[in-house]
């Protein structure tokens, strides 16, 4: 049986190629530029490494549904999918950005989090043909699209903070217009999120002070 192929490239594409454009400091101390060449190129790199990701992933469904791939196969690949792109959420945690930028990398580890858990929702689909798992997929592939998005505005409008304060980092001021409601927005995603996927109350709670204090720590 055909199954719809997932169309979840497009944005990490975008990503990797306005976050590669990162030569942004203007700063007069070689060190503040070094470091914000070095967060920028990594940053770069673990979006790269999602689009890579994805593009195999999108690749063996499509092998699978053409019926090249053995679904047995399909699920090894699965597996081994799901294993590094966790390994690649974790590793928005080892990045040391600028302050100004720590709202982005959040918002592109979000992102990320719901590709993954909208990928695992979509094999689900294939394996039992439970179509509340492709609902939820779609769902959470959409999630995955608006983090990255905010993402995006969140790192451009950081940069052209970075730019308006040539010279003085210490006088930066981010702009803030929208990011009340967008910070929202995150917030109640992730506080459903932490009531449909928690297996108790006690892990319902915890998740939803976590993130409660991501909230007030984004807030302008």
């Amino acid at each position: 049986m055909k199954k719809k192929k997932k169309q979840n490239i497009t944005l990490v594409v975008v990503a990797a190629v306005i976050v590669g454009a990162v030569i942004w400091y203007n700063y007069s101390a070689e060190q503040t530029r070094q470091e914000g060449f070095v967060f920028g190129n990594e940053l770069s790199q673990i979006q790269e490494e999602v689009m890579n990701l994805q593009m195999s992933f999108n690749s063996k469904i499509t092998q699978w549904d053409e019926g090249d791939l053995e679904m047995q196969e399909l699920l090894k690949h699965a597996d081994s999918h799901f294993e590094d792109l966790g390994d690649i959420i974790n590793m928005y945690d080892q990045l040391a950005p600028p302050q100004q930028f720590s709202a982005s990398v959040e918002l592109f580890k979000l992102s990320t989090d719901s590709q993954l858990q909208s990928d695992m929702h979509y094999i689900e689909w294939i394996r039992t043909g439970q179509e509340s798992d492709r609902i939820r997929s779609d769902s959470l592939l959409q999630e995955s699209f608006d983090f990255e998005m905010m993402a995006l505005g969140e790192f451009n409008r950081a940069k052209i903070g970075y730019k308006e304060y040539d010279g003085e980092p210490e006088k930066f001021v981010a702009p803030d217009a929208d990011i009340t409601s967008k910070v929202n927005k995150i917030w109640q995603n992730m506080k459903e999120k932490c009531e449909s996927e928690s297996t108790s109350q006690e892990e319902a709670d915890l998740c939803t002070n976590k993130a409660s204090a991501w909230r007030a720590e984004h807030l302008p």
